[in-house]
């Protein structure tokens, strides 16, 4: 239900019209330095490398795509966890406060794929969860930005997967 109700307010919100006619797409490259916990059991920092695909629909209002692997690994008690996998989808709110920086917050929604291995076994589990971020970007270029954030990227269960991030962005 609720990507259906994402997907249709997308969908209507990009009908409005965006007076910068370039520079509507964007990708972000970034690296994220998050910890991953479960409750009781641990809480270890892991990094992630992660890749956004975004669209201005406009000047105050983007849609983004999320792409996200696992660096490295936490070694708790002999056993190797790792973020192996994540995709989802995020909307995105911003406005500039300055010349060239702005302020966003962002509601998504993540699928999250997860390994463990160790004393010569494996396993994977993977899930859906709400994620947000709230951050601030400013711009180098026309078309080159630096952006930093904190994400909660997954909170479920007492699993939880969060931290901040840097990244570089490029409009086109």
């Amino acid at each position: 239900k609720l990507l259906t109700g994402l997907a249709i307010s997308a969908a209507l919100l990009s009908s409005v019209a965006y007076s910068q006619e370039d520079n509507k797409m964007y990708l972000e490259v970034g690296y994220a330095h998050t910890k991953l916990e479960s409750t009781g059991l641990f809480s270890e920092n892991v990094g992630i490398g992660a890749l956004r695909f975004g669209y201005n629909f406009n000047k105050n209002f983007a849609g983004e795509l999320f792409l996200a692997t696992g660096l490295d690994s936490a070694d708790v008690s002999g056993i190797s966890i790792k973020v192996d996998s994540a995709y989802g989808f995020y909307l995105k709110g911003k406005v500039e406060v300055a010349e060239g920086f702005e302020l966003f917050a962002k509601p998504g929604y993540v699928h999250a794929k997860v390994k463990a291995s160790g004393f010569g076994a494996s396993a994977s589990s993977s899930d859906d969860s709400f994620s947000w971020a709230v951050g601030g970007q400013y711009s180098f270029t026309d078309t080159i930005y630096g952006q930093i954030d904190y994400a909660s990227y997954y909170d479920k269960g007492g699993d939880k997967v969060s931290g901040p991030s840097i990244s570089i962005g490029f409009k086109f």
